[in-house]
């Protein structure tokens, strides 16, 4: 007899599901995590192109799947920090960290263009 369970389908609808996110957030985790396991920096600068590609092609997910996306690789992405980075890798960076802070509703831009700080980081800030 077949199961009928239902399989769980990534909030992004593309795969199948499975703890570790649809086969594309593996994918991108797996060369992130890869990246951040690189022991020299010649290594990192050849790799960088790459990350800087999946890193870009995340930029341009509708919300709701970067949001999703960007749950499974977010540790990953952090850990780059680590590193002496490429000016490309570090802008495309910037940019990402950016967008996440809109989309997650801890950032919004001023009428001026400037950069706020809203909710819980904002009280952060402020108390410090």
């Amino acid at each position: 007899r077949r199961s009928r369970r239902r399989r769980q389908v990534c909030r992004c609808r593309r795969h199948a599901a499975a703890a570790g996110g649809c086969d594309g957030c593996r994918e991108r985790r797996a060369a992130l995590e890869f990246f951040c396991t690189l022991n020299s920096d010649k290594q990192r600068e050849i790799w960088t192109p790459v990350i800087v590609l999946l890193l870009r092609c995340s930029l341009s997910l509708p919300e709701d799947r970067f949001k999703t996306h960007v749950r499974v690789y977010y540790r990953s992405i952090a850990d780059m920090f680590a590193f002496d980075l490429m000016p490309e890798l570090r802008a495309v960076l910037r940019e990402f960290f950016l967008l996440l802070g809109e989309r997650f509703g801890t950032l919004r831009h001023d009428v001026d263009g400037q950069v706020a700080i809203t909710g819980a980081a904002a009280a952060a800030a402020s108390s410090s």
